[in-house]
């Protein structure tokens, strides 16, 4: 779910599900988005699917974003 839509910087703070693969819990992060995806129209409290790339440095970015019901 999203709390917080920052165009400027290119980046969404999300409240997210576990992310077992990664050893992540439940939690409250911001994440980069890739300049190929479009934040514009997002807004607070919408929930979405996204898919994250984790690069090889261990840095993440959000690279495609699926929207409620949408795929």
């Amino acid at each position: 779910k999203i709390v917080e839509v920052n165009t400027a910087e290119s980046k969404l703070t999300l409240q997210h599900e576990p992310v077992e693969s990664w050893g992540w819990p439940k939690m409250k992060m911001d994440f980069p988005v890739a300049k190929s995806v479009d934040i514009t129209s997002l807004q607070r409290d919408q929930s979405f699917d996204f898919l994250v790339q984790k690069h090889t440095a261990g840095s993440i970015e959000i690279i495609r974003i699926n929207k409620e019901g949408q795929q």
